[in-house]
């Protein structure tokens, strides 16, 4: 199971709860708590639009607050978009990951009421899941209802739907969760030898990239493989850049000058050239970096770790 998305229940989501769990309090922690929802209500408070809030008196409850409103009442309880549900039955509970928030875990409540131990959402703090830790007090569960998953408790109160849609985050281990390499230049070392390799974050694994690639000229008119292919030749032929233009990749060239295109220009435009192949695939730079074992100079203790293998090349 992969998650795609986090945000929160529609109401008629939020019913579908109801209807998977019987209602049943002890499973779906709807007493005394009220839930952010998604959806439209006629209501309105001191004339301002109002926003679904479900749950607290009886668990298919739902009724109106302003999108700004923060309460011990008022709680968070996300919705999981997520693929490899399918072969999973209706109702049952999964573990889905851990709440951070600002960067620190969030214990799941036990007593997830106003009065009980939720804790207080910290004003304007980023909310990511992450993957689940050793400690299972911290590894929130939901249950499948239809196509997606619901939490089985608010995680934290006292947060407005503005909180939410504001801070809450997917974190790249979700979203991104593959990596590999694209080499730029000659990374088989049967040319010139010189080569740069960027590492990627991909929603897909490495195999789906080479399918992508296999497609990019068919599905843009533009065979990467066509140009900067010569050695010291970093210029772009007018008719590509021209096709990237219109495909939505912008070059900046002066009238009358040629577009000349450097080692991460040459990465990102291959990667805008998967994604256009397949537009389910997400690809981003991965800015992290691997550490090496040498580094340059020495470290506080005066050592330096000096070339292994010199002679090889």
């Amino acid at each position: 199971m992969q998650i795609k998305k986090i945000r929160i229940p529609t109401t008629a989501e939020w019913r579908k709860l109801v209807g998977v769990t019987h209602g049943d309090n002890s499973y779906m922690h709807w007493q005394k708590m009220f839930s952010w929802c998604q959806g439209n209500t006629s209501e309105v408070m001191d004339m301002l639009p109002c926003h679904p809030i479900c749950g607290y008196d009886t668990a298919d409850q739902c009724v109106g607050k302003a999108a700004d409103t923060r309460d011990t009442s008022i709680g968070f309880r996300p919705a999981f978009e997520a693929d490899g549900l399918d072969a999973l039955p209706n109702g049952i509970l999964v573990t889905v990951g851990t709440l951070y928030m600002g960067g620190n875990l969030v214990r799941v409540p036990k007593n997830p009421i106003w009065a009980g131990d939720i804790r207080n959402y910290e004003p304007d703090s980023p909310l990511e899941f992450r993957d689940t830790v050793a400690d299972p007090r911290y590894n929130v569960k939901a249950f499948k209802v239809g196509d997606i998953l619901i939490a089985d408790r608010a995680l934290l109160n006292h947060i407005s739907l503005v909180d939410i849609r504001e801070n809450l985050a997917i974190p790249d281990a979700l979203a991104y969760p593959y990596r590999f390499y694209l080499p730029i230049g000659d990374w088989s070392n049967d040319g010139h030898g010189k080569s740069e390799m960027v590492l990627v974050k991909s929603n897909v694994p490495v195999g789906q990239a080479r399918e992508a690639h296999f497609r990019i000229k068919e599905a843009t008119g533009i065979d990467i493989h066509s140009f900067c292919d010569d050695y010291e030749d970093w210029a772009v032929p007018a008719e590509i850049v021209e096709k990237l233009n219109k495909l939505g990749f912008p070059f900046e060239v002066e009238e009358g000058e040629s577009a000349y295109i450097e080692p991460d220009k040459m990465a990102a435009l291959w990667m805008f050239l998967l994604q256009k192949a397949n537009p389910t695939i997400r690809l981003k730079k991965d800015d992290e970096g691997i550490p090496m074992l040498p580094f340059y100079g020495s470290d506080e203790k005066g050592r330096h770790i000096d070339q292994v293998g010199y002679g090889l090349f």
